[in-house]
């Protein structure tokens, strides 16, 4: 539903608010607590909305337009990011635009909330006078929410049942098992490594039930130096001409695939296959003391429509491959705090877009020995 119908067909409720004119200056203290209300709300909804130039008959619900063009308190994104920032350290996604509906300029204050930030509070309390000298004060650490079309009061706190509902929610428990893992994958620096013999577990420290199984396969090691021609590497593991012409001087490069399972409460919840690749001497000669790195297989690039570097960085299994390269690093070790993503600089992306077609169009030399 896009944003005019949804302002049509819909009244005020748990993600949707409406105001007749942009707050004052004065009215900073309620700017702040509607955002807080909207961004708490235990509404499905993953936006919601401030729409401003709307005024709403509370008997009837119909709608009445204001064109906000000339309004003299009009803020930009940056300004409200910036007014809570001023109180807030985590704040939601904050957007501003503008629409036209009715022949009227309506802006839209745009709250995108994440769960893992749940609840959202203030790290300081603010306070105004009002006209009336009595102080209205909005409070730290108070958990402000929406219910319905109802805002939680300023000088109270919701009830404790929408607080309990709220750090559920931060912990990922009304998520089906596979979403509650990829929001915990997200934290790619709150996972530990426990190794008991060759086996290899890697547990979220927040939820044990939550871990990551490493099944090895020894029989899959290849040795880069014993590669006859391009094609055998571009088509395992999707690597540039760059590498190839290197790879000749690199005697102990290898790769190696192996199964990822992702398992929650003892059920398996998905596998997954994931490349260790290791190339000390070409990154070495690039400034790079690093030598392994974990990047997802060829086949799984082609499968899931990954044609780029950001596609693969905002990947789940991407995030898998960070967490294995962080948990498996050394304190000691002069890499310890290089990015993992600086493996995919080097990946050809014009194979990986359209394989076929490249093969095609290089088949003169990508499959020439390389003696």
């Amino acid at each position: 539903m896009n944003i005019q119908n949804l302002i049509k067909n819909s009244t005020e409720n748990d993600y949707i608010d409406f105001k007749s004119k942009w707050y004052t200056k004065g009215q900073k203290i309620n700017l702040i607590h509607d955002i807080l209300c909207l961004s708490n709300s235990l509404s499905d909804n993953k936006e919601r909305y401030i729409f401003i130039g709307i005024k709403e008959n509370s008997k009837n619900k119909i709608k009445e337009f204001f064109d906000i063009t000339t309004d003299e308190n009009i803020l930009k994104a940056e300004d409200i990011i910036q007014i809570l920032r001023n109180y807030m350290a985590v704040i939601p996604g904050i957007e501003v635009f503008r629409i036209n509906i009715n022949n009227k300029n309506i802006d839209v204050i745009k709250i995108t909330p994440q769960n893992r930030d749940l609840p959202y509070v203030l790290n300081k309390s603010f306070e105004i006078k009002m006209e009336n000298n009595k102080l209205k004060k909005i409070m730290k650490n108070a958990i402000y929410s929406r219910n319905s079309s109802q805002n939680t009061p300023i000088d109270e706190s919701c009830e404790k049942e929408i607080a309990k509902e709220l750090f559920a929610r931060q912990r990922g428990e009304h998520l089906p098992p596979l979403e509650r893992f990829k929001m915990y994958l997200e934290n790619t620096n709150g996972w530990r490594l426990s190794q008991n013999n060759d086996l290899k577990n890697y547990y979220y420290n927040d939820n044990y039930k939550f871990k990551i199984k490493r099944i090895e396969n020894e029989n899959n090691i290849r040795f880069l130096s014993k590669i006859n021609c391009y094609h055998e590497v571009l088509v395992d593991v999707g690597w540039g001409v760059d590498y190839w012409n290197h790879h000749k001087w690199a005697y102990d490069d290898f790769y190696t695939w192996f199964n990822i399972e992702l398992w929650a409460d003892e059920t398996l919840i998905d596998t997954l296959t994931i490349m260790q690749v290791f190339a000390k001497h070409y990154f070495a000669d690039k400034g790079h003391f690093v030598d392994t790195f974990y990047i997802p297989t060829r086949d799984y690039l082609g499968i899931s429509n990954i044609k780029t570097k950001n596609d693969i960085l905002n990947s789940y299994i991407w995030k898998i491959c960070k967490i294995l390269y962080r948990c498996e690093l050394q304190s000691d070790e002069v890499f310890d705090n290089e990015e993992p993503s600086l493996i995919l600089d080097y990946l050809n992306y014009d194979f990986i877009k359209n394989p076929s077609k490249y093969i095609d169009d290089n088949k003169n030399w990508i499959y020439k020995n390389n003696d």
